[in-house]
């Protein structure tokens, strides 16, 4: 899997068992708030000859934020969750620094960190700022992250946002030594209940763990169903390069 982490906070998986319904979004949140652009943020692929950092982008895909099409809200069962974001490379000039900010519903600013993020670009994963962690159970974050074209952030650099909300999973006993049909069966149940997130990292970090076989006709056909689900299928190649 080609992930970078761009923080050092450990991220709990998924728990196995069974799925609480997702909380619905009050009145308001969602889309259109989130997943705007700004300055060649999109949330989606999109079309990959728009500018990023002044550049145009030839191939490939623009500044994308792996979150539903839908709303852009991403719901899962993780108390410290990793955001995904395709970033393309940035300019000789960039410093390769982000700024994460982090808001409540309201708007209310919660928290923000700074982030270092390779210069050439790629798919990446983040946490959020530690002093949130873990987040609260059925509250909504709208979390926003912005990449400086030059040394440092500016209001015209681009951004990308959505939201997430975390909800516990009823307690299962653990059990040792999982199979991968198992993994199989909890991914699927992760992305019928709705946690698209946790069901795409899940796979993701499967797919180094797993035998050839298991990889091309289990794994990489489900990561790619996700995917495309969302109309990110552009950005699938990233997982797999």
């Amino acid at each position: 899997m080609s992930l970078c982490l761009v923080s050092t906070m450990e991220v709990a998986s998924a728990q196995m068992g069974r799925f609480p319904r997702p909380r619905t979004a009050p009145s308001g949140l969602g889309h259109p708030r989130s997943g705007t652009t700004a300055a060649g943020g999109v949330r989606s692929a999109g079309n990959p000859d728009k500018l990023f950092c002044g550049q145009t982008l030839e191939e490939g895909s623009n500044f994308t934020a792996l979150i539903p099409e839908a709303d852009s809200i991403l719901h899962t069962l993780n108390p410290d969750p990793l955001i995904l974001v395709y970033v393309p490379s940035l300019p000789e000039q960039s410093f390769g620094t982000a700024s994460l900010t982090i808001a409540n519903e309201e708007g209310d600013l919660l928290g923000q960190a700074n982030l270092t993020i390779p210069t050439n670009g790629g798919l990446i994963a983040f946490s959020l700022p530690s002093e949130l962690l873990p987040l609260e159970e059925q509250n909504f974050y709208q979390w926003n992250l912005q990449v400086a074209c030059n040394q440092r952030v500016s209001l015209d650099d681009p951004s990308v946002s959505g939201w997430i909300s975390y909800q516990a999973a009823p307690l299962e006993e653990e059990t040792p030594d999982l199979k991968m049909a198992d993994h199989l069966q909890h991914i699927d149940g992760l992305s019928e209940a709705g946690y698209w997130l946790d069901a795409v990292v899940e796979t993701a970090s499967l797919l180094d763990m797993a035998d050839s076989e298991t990889r091309d006709t289990e794994l990489v056909p489900r990561l790619e169903a996700l995917l495309e689900q969302e109309n990110l299928d552009l950005l699938t190649r990233y997982f797999l390069d």
